[in-house]
């Protein structure tokens, strides 16, 4: 989702880029953060990380 080329001026081109640049990273990150919490982990992830523990 990139806009930007062929509008205008390339000082409003390169302005485009850079705010849809920023909305696609900004967007991205909401998806992220709705579809994984910091402190849910799936269940594998736990047993693994426990067997690492027990090991050393």
């Amino acid at each position: 989702m990139i806009i930007g080329f062929g509008f205008g001026s390339p000082l409003t081109a390169l302005l485009m880029l850079v705010v849809t640049g920023f909305l696609s990273y900004y967007f991205f990150k909401a998806l992220k953060r709705l579809r994984y919490g910091r402190e849910e982990y799936p269940p594998y992830y736990l047993e693994d990380k426990e067997e690492l523990k027990r090991r050393k």
